[in-house]
């Protein structure tokens, strides 16, 4: 099957979806299934590749080097880019930021994530892996046009919830249990076995935290630089103004500098241009419609809605459409059967 004329094209497919597209062009896919058969890729007076059937080394070149993958005018385009995945944002600001370990520690350890981010390394939900390439949102501006996005499958309020917890408190603690709710603790860390809970930028109970110190003089040079690190350049300037805003405005009790800085890392992973791979536009309707009851008709009440349960299994079809006028006596043996737990 490895020679099979499907191969190429199948294999492309998902690596250009692991790889930051989750709907690429046919011509995208056609350009890396030709570097996979060939092995070989051309790209600036440059050839990549072993000229070997499966080169990946041409495929990767493909990929990452096609006009589709550079061009920075596709942005604009919704169906182009990605959902992040859960655990890939984590990770990310631990090397964007510069992660360094604490004294006496020797490595740390993402506690848990499976849990809460209904993903983690080495761990599936089935053996289809963490969610379907071919996926598509049951809502959303994503249903029209067909587009897929195989992350949605495991972005859910819960996670999302999740994921935002555990952002914070690797800002506030870094990597520990101190960001705790009701006696649950919310951080992607587990206890080291010493120090103190406190949110003053000290990191006494932390396995590791942030030690990027940025360059910018400016809050505006600040955002900007969290922009690139965390956003690659993606960060809308209204969204930008308003983390400016914000950063000026917050005055801290202590730790005034440190303090504003791991301000500024939370407002900006709380942005939707840090959770997705592409240009982010601003839903401007500010209220949807629903059912209104004016003061001239408060008496009448027309509406109407569907009510759905979930039952998870436990649906009694039966009572769910009893028989009642029927032919026969299907109501008198329903009766009978169900004795007191019938729908009479």
């Amino acid at each position: 099957y490895h020679y099979h004329p499907n191969t190429a094209p199948f294999i492309c497919i998902r690596l250009i979806q692991r790889l930051g597209i989750s709907n690429p062009s046919p011509g995208h896919i056609e350009a890396c299934a030709d570097a996979f058969r060939t092995g070989t890729y051309s790209s600036g007076g440059q050839i990549f590749g072993s000229g070997d059937y499966g080169s990946l080394e041409a495929v990767t070149a493909a990929i990452t080097l096609e006009p589709e993958a550079t061009s920075a005018v596709l942005d604009a385009d919704p169906g182009y880019g990605r959902i992040r995945e859960p655990f890939l944002q984590p990770i990310q600001v631990l090397r964007s930021l510069e992660a360094e370990l604490v004294p006496l520690e020797h490595h740390f350890e993402l506690w848990e994530l499976f849990d809460r981010l209904d993903q983690e390394p080495h761990r599936f939900k089935t053996v289809f892996s963490h969610f379907l390439p071919e996926y598509i949102p049951d809502v959303g501006p994503t249903i029209v046009p067909g587009y897929v996005s195989p992350e949605s499958m495991v972005v859910n309020m819960p996670s999302i919830i999740a994921q935002l917890n555990g952002l914070m408190s690797l800002v506030r603690y870094g990597i520990s249990d101190c960001f705790v709710d009701d006696g649950m603790s919310l951080g992607f860390g587990t206890y080291p076995g010493n120090g103190n809970c406190l949110d003053d930028g000290s990191m006494q109970r932390a396995s590791a935290f942030f030690s990027y110190i940025p360059e910018a003089t400016t809050t505006a040079g600040l955002v900007q630089e969290l922009n690139t690190l965390l956003c690659a350049g993606r960060l809308s300037q209204a969204s930008q103004d308003k983390i400016v805003d914000a950063y000026d405005s917050y005055s801290p009790a202590y730790d005034e500098a440190g303090a504003k800085l791991r301000f500024a890392y939370q407002l900006v992973m709380s942005t939707p241009e840090f959770h997705t791979s592409t240009t982010v536009k601003e839903d401007t309707t500010k209220s949807r419609p629903g059912p209104s009851i004016s003061s001239s008709d408060a008496g009448i009440n027309d509406y109407k809605a569907l009510i759905f349960l979930f039952l998870s299994g436990g649906v009694d079809s039966f009572s769910m459409l009893p028989p009642h006028t029927c032919e026969g006596d299907l109501y008198e043996k329903y009766v009978d059967i169900r004795g007191g737990y019938c729908v009479c």
